[in-house]
C-alpha cells in the first residue's frame, strides 16, 4: 500500500468501529468484513500498478521479434535475426568484369547487363534477329567471368517481357584459358519444379512492344545460399554449403514465348576474395 492509501485503510476502519453502526452491529462476522475490505482495496492497488508499469515500458506489450500484440513466448534475438544480405558484387568490378554470350543479337551488347539501364533498345541484350524479336534459333548462354574468387549467395535476373524459365545457372572456377572446357557446376535448375521454390518472381511496368497487358520487367531472384545440384540423383538439395567460383553462366535452354530472350541486367551478390 502507499501511505496516503494506507492512512485511509485505517481512519476508516476507526470510524467504524467507534461509530459502530446498526448495519454493522448485525454483523456476526466483524473481522470478515475487515478482510473482505481488506482484499478489495489491495486488488484496485495491484490493478492501478500495474496499468501503471506497462505504460511506462516497464513490462512491454509487445515481444521481442513480435508484432503489436503477440502473446507467443518470446525469441532471442539471434534466433529470429533475419540474414545479412550481401552486397552486389557487380558495380564495384565493372572494370574487371567480362561479359560474353554465344550470340551477339539485335539490341545492346552482353556488356549491358552489368549496367542496368532503362533504355529499351540500348540497355538490354536480346538473341534476337530482328526489331520484331525473332528468336535465334537453339539454346543460348550469356557468361560473366568475375574475375577473382566469389562466393554467391543470390543472383537477381531481370528479364523483359521476352523472358524464359527453362535456365541453368551454372558456376566455375577454371581458369581463363578459352581453349580449356571448363566443367560447369548447376547452381539452378529451372527445369526443376522441385526447386521452383528458390526462385520469387516479381513484374512491373508495361512492354512497349506490345498493345495488350505485358509487363516490362520480369524479376527472377534465385536463392544460392544452401542448394545444391546432386550430381546422383540429379535433384538441388538442401547442403548448407556455399561454392565458389569465378564464372557464372546462365544458359537458356528455350524462351517462355516466341520471341527471342531479352534481358535487362544480372546483379549477384555474396562476397569475393
Amino acid at each position: 500500500f502507499t501511505g496516503s492509501t494506507l492512512h485511509y485503510f485505517i481512519m476508516a476502519t476507526v470510524k467504524l468501529q467507534s461509530r459502530r453502526s446498526s448495519a454493522f452491529s448485525n454483523c456476526k462476522h466483524p473481522f470478515l468484513l475487515i478482510v473482505g475490505v481488506a482484499i478489495l482495496f489491495f486488488g484496485l492497488w495491484l490493478l492501478v500498478l500495474s496499468s501503471t508499469t506497462q505504460e511506462s515500458g516497464s513490462f512491454p506489450r509487445t515481444r521481442l521479434g513480435e508484432p503489436e500484440g503477440s502473446n507467443n513466448v518470446a525469441f532471442s534475438k539471434e534466433a529470429i535475426a533475419p540474414i545479412s544480405v550481401s552486397r552486389n558484387i557487380l558495380p564495384e568490378k565493372i572494370g574487371i568484369l567480362t561479359v560474353t554470350a554465344d550470340v551477339r543479337g539485335n539490341l545492346g551488347p552482353p556488356s549491358v547487363i552489368a549496367r542496368g539501364g532503362r533504355d529499351w533498345l540500348k540497355d538490354r541484350w536480346q538473341a534476337a534477329s530482328d526489331m520484331g524479336g525473332s528468336a535465334i534459333p537453339g539454346s543460348h548462354w550469356v557468361e560473366l567471368d568475375l574475375g577473382r574468387t566469389c562466393v554467391l549467395t543470390e543472383a537477381v535476373l531481370d528479364w523483359e517481357a521476352a523472358h524464359a524459365t527453362n535456365y541453368r545457372l551454372e558456376g566455375s572456377l577454371d581458369g581463363p584459358d578459352v581453349q580449356k572446357i571448363r566443367g560447369w557446376s548447376p547452381l539452378f535448375d529451372g527445369s526443376d519444379p522441385h526447386v521452383e521454390r528458390l526462385r520469387t518472381v516479381n513484374e512491373s511496368g508495361q512492354s512497349p512492344g506490345v498493345k495488350y497487358k505485358m509487363p516490362l520487367h520480369i524479376v527472377h531472384r534465385i536463392n544460392l545460399s544452401d542448394w545444391r545440384f546432386n550430381a546422383e540423383n540429379g535433384r538441388m538439395e538442401e547442403s548448407g554449403e556455399l561454392r565458389a567460383l569465378r564464372y557464372l553462366r546462365v544458359f537458356i535452354v528455350r524462351p517462355a514465348h516466341g520471341w527471342g530472350v531479352s534481358l535487362w541486367q544480372v546483379e549477384l551478390f555474396g562476397n569475393c576474395t
